[in-house]
């Protein structure tokens, strides 16, 4: 392996892929088969992964090489909300990322300002919007356990139904 700079990829599932019984009758385990690659298989699929299947009708298990190639990182695409319609602060952001600079060129001058004001919106609804989305996935999830026992909960219930038309 070392001559060949050969490599085990490792495994997931069962640890060993060969088991027998010596005359005794004592059962051995071994891994003795592996997935081996190299530096250039490496370079082209790092996540590919060796899995251990169960043997049957055999004293070996099957391996199965899974590979992808490497995942290029998609930007999330943007996405105006509505709710920000509603409030003054979004007017501003936009009137103020929209007005930052004076690129020259038609083309470049919009495509700069969209990517300017995607990035301000972005920023500014983090900052105003993320404690708000965190408490109502809390009362979402308070309040679908406690519907479970409406009677014994009514109450309650009532009270989260006003926090999240409130939030």
């Amino acid at each position: 392996m070392n001559q060949k700079q050969l490599m085990d990829m490792g495994f997931q599932g069962h640890a060993y892929t060969w088991k027998g019984r010596k005359a005794e009758g004592v059962l051995i385990q071994e891994r003795l088969d592996k997935g081996l690659i190299n530096s250039s298989w490496q370079e082209v699929w790092p996540c590919s992964v060796a899995i251990h299947l169960p043997d049957v009708g055999s004293d070996h298990c099957p391996i199965l090489i899974l590979n992808e190639e490497r995942q290029e990182k998609v930007s999330r695409p943007f996405k105006f909300e509505a709710y920000w319609v509603a409030d003054q602060e979004c007017g501003e952001v936009i009137h103020r990322s929209w007005n930052m600079n004076n690129w020259r060129g038609i083309v470049t001058c919009w495509s700069k300002k969209q990517r300017r004001c995607r990035y301000e919106l972005r920023k500014w609804s983090r900052g105003k919007y993320s404690n708000a989305k965190l408490k109502t996935e809390k009362l979402n999830a308070e309040l679908e356990l406690l519907q479970r026992d409406w009677e014994e909960n009514e109450r309650r219930i009532e009270q989260i139904k006003i926090e999240l038309n409130e939030t």
